[in-house]
């Protein structure tokens, strides 16, 4: 009976939130019905939701669907809050909801957010394998990735999600549209060839089934190919003949698209005002819209333009808009663009201490693309090794329930036997069943909790760690960059006013008191005991020969260890031999093996 009223229930929904009734009405009675319609809807979902058996997902995502593109955002928060209090524990239903606020958080250009919520998504599908939702959740992220210039997490993302649909005939037209936005992503990393190979093998099979909204994406991508090739004159051509498809079309957005598109072409002709025109027209269109996405790259490109055709005021005045808007969403690539631009506007009029402080400033963006590119590699690591650890904790739980289910029948077989023995026995059997039962459930529920916590905490302490880390390697790199363009400005410029600063760079060094210490404090957190036992047993290790142990159990290469000393990586080779004769490893010893096997 249940099953009828929640089908009921449903039907009631698709019929109510489908049949326009989130229109606007005109006069007194249509508000009024309105209001009731919505409260019915309310209440009819509610009751859904607070049934004592789950609703399947796909029938919850459709409504959760349909207030997303109504953009009734309090609406959907509410009842995202009411799933989630039906079973907290649930992975699919945390899953869900994590996934959706994500969905929210990227409509609301809150990238940062949306990053902590499709990331909680995509470890919940995998752990209850929903490939359909996790299907979903991995190009979420994907766009939302690129959206903050963290290119690497979009790809590793998109090849998941490729990887799904190879296995789906029927997903075709989904998997050559991701393998377009990967290509997409490949240029914007600079790997040309691949991306040019990607677009092209999306774009043939567009062709084929003649989809031209789809047709006219994979054209728009390889005109941004060809232009970053050099091949100028073909990138116009591509971009016009998409402008025209979408045209065609009538969808304004994609037209908007388009004409940036080409004005980024136009730009590399050095057709500044064709460019310029093209621009104000598509920043007119998404204006019109209310579509604010695109607003940075497009006001980036009309700063150049502006500047180019001689009005360095307002092309200034128009960077620094786009910065403000790209750098309040944490679009860190449009921000590291307009910093860039910025400076050089600078330094063309001669304005060098603003060109020096936004230089600095755009490093420091670069700086921060860079360290995000390597916290994905990183995630992609503790994800993997997160995964294989759930998996071993399934198993466990898998063996823990058949054994549970085996005494349960043994239980059970005593039960019937004793009801030949007397009612006083059954009795005594049926209570001692019912109490392991509970207790099995209790006991359920706190590995559970406790699985997390642990889980948590672990994650969080290398998390630091790698940060830490990758922070202290960042830093010399940094010094060198800051160095030498210091030392270009002194030679061309000989400002006196510089120099205090610059011969307290050269002094900066790679590795503090302090942060060997603050090292050390987060590296014991990580692994417990490591450098106690470590001392025990090699009481004869330097400081130094100490460091180079920690760093070696990190996995750092030789680079990035010659970064954290402050010396060349053939210092650290040799650093690594006298290491070895130390500790009497001989000549065919993996060293490597050794410190991590303490």
């Amino acid at each position: 009976m249940w099953r009828l009223n929640i089908i009921f229930n449903l039907i009631i929904i698709c019929a109510l939130v489908f049949s326009g009734c989130g229109k606007e009405s005109q006069n007194e009675n249509e508000i009024r019905n309105k209001k009731i319609v919505t409260s019915q809807v309310t209440k009819t979902t509610e009751s859904m939701l607070l049934q004592e058996n789950k609703i399947k997902t796909s029938a919850i995502s459709a409504l959760f669907d349909d207030l997303r593109n109504k953009k009734r955002y309090g609406q959907l928060k509410q009842y995202l809050s009411v799933y989630e209090n039906t079973d907290p524990f649930d992975p699919e239903i945390k899953g869900v909801v994590n996934f959706y606020k994500g969905l929210i958080c990227t409509d609301n250009m809150q990238y940062d957010s949306a990053t902590i919520y499709f990331d909680e998504a995509i470890a919940s599908f995998t752990l209850i394998s929903k490939s359909q939702l996790l299907l979903k959740a991995l190009i979420a992220s994907a766009d939302n990735a690129g959206e903050l210039g963290d290119f690497e997490k979009a790809i590793i993302e998109r090849y998941q999600a490729i990887k799904i649909l190879n296995f789906r005939p029927a997903g075709k037209v989904e998997k050559y549209s991701q393998i377009g936005e990967l290509g997409d992503d490949y240029l914007n990393i600079g790997k040309n060839t691949v991306a040019i190979e990607l677009i092209d093998s999306a774009l043939t099979y567009f062709y084929q089934i003649k989809d031209s909204a789809k047709m006219a994406d994979m054209i728009s991508a390889k005109s941004y190919a060809l232009l970053l090739t050099g091949n100028f004159n073909k990138s116009i051509e591509y971009a016009k003949h998409s402008l025209s498809i979408r045209i065609s079309l009538n969808d304004s957005l994609a037209i908007a698209e388009a004409y940036n598109n080409l004005a980024v072409a136009e730009m590399s002709l050095k057709q500044w005002s064709e460019a310029l025109k093209h621009l104000e027209f598509a920043e007119q269109l998404y204006l019109k819209f209310n579509y604010k996405k695109e607003q940075p790259k497009i006001l980036i490109n009309i700063g150049h333009c502006l500047y180019k055709l001689g009005d360095s005021e307002n092309a200034l005045k128009t960077l620094h808009e786009a910065l403000s808007i790209s750098d309040e969403r944490k679009q860190l690539n449009e921000v590291k663009v307009a910093l860039q631009t910025i400076s050089y506007i600078y330094s063309k009029n001669r304005d060098y201490q603003n060109a020096y402080v936004y230089y600095v400033k755009f490093n420091s963006a670069k700086d921060s693309v860079f360290n995000k590119e390597k916290d994905m590699a990183i995630r992609d690591i503790i994800t993997k090794s997160r995964m294989a650890q759930n998996e071993q904790k399934l198993l466990l739980i898998s063996k823990e329930k058949e054994f549970a289910e085996k005494r349960n029948n043994l239980f059970t077989g005593l039960l019937i036997v004793s009801i030949l023995l007397g009612f006083s026995i059954i009795v005594v059997l049926k209570t001692r069943f019912n109490k392991n039962k509970q207790l099995y459930s209790a006991r359920q529920q706190m590995q559970a909790l406790e699985i997390e916590k642990l889980q948590h905490e672990s994650d969080m302490n290398r998390l630091a760690l790698d940060n830490f880390t990758r922070n202290l390697i960042s830093k010399s790199k940094l010094v060198d960059e800051l160095e030498d363009k210091i030392n270009q400005y002194e030679s061309e410029n000989s400002k006196n006013a510089l120099l205090g600063d610059i011969n307290q760079l050269k002094s900066m060094r790679i590795l503090t008191d302090e942060d060997w210490k603050s090292f050390k404090d987060y590296f014991e957190k990580c692994f417990p005991g490591f450098i106690q036992n470590v001392q025990q047993k090699h009481q004869t290790l330097s400081p130094a020969e100490l460091r180079l142990m920690l760093l070696i159990r990190l996995n750092l290469d030789s680079r990035d260890t010659a970064s954290m000393l402050g010396i060349s990586p053939d210092s650290v080779k040799k650093a690594r031999y006298r290491l070895k004769k130390k500790l009497d490893l001989n000549e065919t010893a993996d060293l490597d093996r050794f410190v991590c096997e303490m």
